[in-house]
């Protein structure tokens, strides 16, 4: 078995983030970092273990589509594991992503359930309808710093609701921009996307729109009074810079004529500065 292959299946560079997600959601509560570092590092083992067993299922069920696609990124489609190799990693990784939420506590163990009961319903059934589909992937992308702060505090903190609702309408509108990019193909396999139920001007305006409510709400962290970036530079700064990108992509998704591609890659790096911004103002 090729452990780079195994990386890869498992997707462990979502999962590094998903980990420092979780651990932004446990240092905006305020409580001691020591004195919950037990706890951290399970809520953060839980996040790993659940996305890599998630992203394993759905290689395995995707094989064949990835085929045809040519989707040589993958490792099944290259033949370096077997399909069968995929379907173990996710038995063996989704229960122990479980256990890990159960030994954090009761809120986070149902936190759990609910996502790892989503995961699968997403790799089976929801995937076809894409709309849907993307609510689940923003979902993934917000709850690990709802999860973190519940990790460690009985309550889920302001802050840590504001970073989730950030990465939920930013990864949404991501979603449905690279259903623009895929929409000749969703309309071939019958798909049913958002830029295919709307059509392609609506969807655009859609993201755009997302877009601008994600970057209207990243200063409110800088002016809550009493949370770790109260008057945060380092955050504003960092956020700022996060900002100015997608305010660039929601600009150009108003033009007829638009390089979504480069619009895709260009969110990635604002979500990773965004992600930058979130972990700074926790510990500059």
């Amino acid at each position: 078995m090729k452990i780079k292959a195994v990386c890869e299946l498992m997707r462990l560079d979502h999962g590094f983030m998903f980990m420092i997600a979780v651990f932004i959601g446990a240092l905006v509560t305020g409580q001691d970092v020591i004195d919950n570092l037990i706890s951290i590092g399970f809520a953060s083992l839980t996040a790993l273990f659940l996305q890599a067993g998630a992203f394993s299922l759905n290689d395995y069920m995707d094989l064949d589509i990835d085929r045809i696609n040519n989707r040589m990124d993958r490792p099944l489609v290259r033949g370096e594991l077997k399909p069968e190799t995929a379907l173990l990693i996710f038995f063996i990784t989704f229960p122990l992503g479980i256990i890990f939420s159960f030994l954090v506590n009761e809120i986070c163990f149902i936190i759990a359930l609910v996502t790892g009961f989503l995961a699968i319903l997403y790799d089976v059934k929801i995937k076809k309808l894409k709309y849907l589909g993307n609510l689940y992937i923003a979902y993934t992308t917000s709850i690990p710093f709802i999860f973190g702060s519940f990790a460690v505090s009985s309550k889920v903190c302001l802050p840590a609701m504001i970073l989730a609702l950030i990465a939920f309408l930013s990864n949404l509108g991501r979603e449905i921009m690279k259903d623009l990019l895929d929409i000749e193909g969703d309309r071939a396999r019958g798909v049913r996307s958002l830029p295919l139920l709307l059509g392609e001007k609506s969807a655009r305006l859609a993201v755009a729109i997302l877009y601008l409510s994600a970057v209207s709400l990243s200063p409110l962290p800088f002016f809550l009074r009493g949370t770790v970036y109260c008057m945060d530079y380092f955050y504003l700064c960092t956020i700022i810079l996060a900002d100015l990108i997608f305010l660039h992509i929601s600009l150009g998704l108003t033009k007829r004529v638009s390089d979504l591609q480069r619009y895709r890659k260009l969110s990635l790096i604002g979500m990773m500065v965004g992600l930058s911004a979130f972990l700074l103002g926790t510990i500059a």
